[in-house]
């Protein structure tokens, strides 16, 4: 194994590997969308859990973006969903969450949008 004064290491395998840390950061923002659904024609968890799912599962394959259900679990007549995505422009981040928000808002014939909120977090 060789090592030079600049960070790199060259393995047995013979391809050069960098250890020190890079200066530059790579930039990267962190969208986060987040509403509450309210819905009135759900009587037990089992009907709530059906209309929950299918929406996490419609959102996750149209945007492949990250999505749960993270509050309201126990409430049967309503849930709060966080929808998360990465990228290295907030414009971008930001469109993808105002398309999943009008997905949701189009797509949900038997529930009502709720309390919805964007925030942006550059790292």
């Amino acid at each position: 194994m060789l090592h030079d004064h600049n960070g790199w290491w060259w393995p047995d395998s013979g391809r050069p590997v960098r250890t020190a840390p890079l200066t530059d950061p790579i930039p990267a923002v962190v969208g986060v969308l987040r509403f509450s659904i309210r819905l009135p024609a759900a009587m037990t968890l089992k009907d709530k859990r059906q209309v929950v799912g299918s929406l996490l599962a419609r959102i996750r394959a149209r945007f492949q973006v990250a999505v749960a259900e993270v509050g309201g679990l126990h409430l049967v007549q309503r849930a709060e969903i966080a929808v998360v995505c990465v990228s290295n422009q907030p414009a971008h981040a930001s469109s993808i969450l105002n398309r999943v928000h009008d997905f949701v808002e189009a797509g949900l014939t038997d529930a009502l949008v709720e309390n919805v909120s964007t925030e942006l977090v550059r790292l």
